[in-house]
């Protein structure tokens, strides 16, 4: 899985044990930051052919008082790829940043 930061940089997880560090320490990250929890807006973007498939969507953060963490619109995409009759993500690009 490929994660393409707004910096230019980007994150390659090799495996299984990478993916789960990496959401590990972004949870945790967000536990830090008194995350309660996510709402979805809405899907921006939907393109699916053949066994690949492109989304984008926006949703709020809310902190565990259920007021907003800032920013108010977040925005990420997600590239899945279709493997053994189901759909894995690929990459993330977080147009917003995941954790803070």
């Amino acid at each position: 899985m490929s994660i393409y930061y707004q910096d230019g940089s980007t994150l390659i997880l090799k495996n299984s044990i990478e993916i789960k560090n990496y959401l590990i320490a972004t949870f945790e990250e967000l536990e830090r930051n008194n995350y309660g929890y996510s709402k979805l807006n809405g899907w921006q973007y939907f393109r699916r052919e053949n066994n690949l498939a492109y989304i984008e969507m926006n949703y709020t953060r809310f902190l565990k008082d259920s007021t907003i963490m800032k920013p108010i619109d977040r925005k990420s995409a997600y590239v899945l790829k279709k493997v053994n009759e189901n759909f894995k993500i690929t990459a993330l690009i977080p147009f917003t940043a995941v954790a803070k």
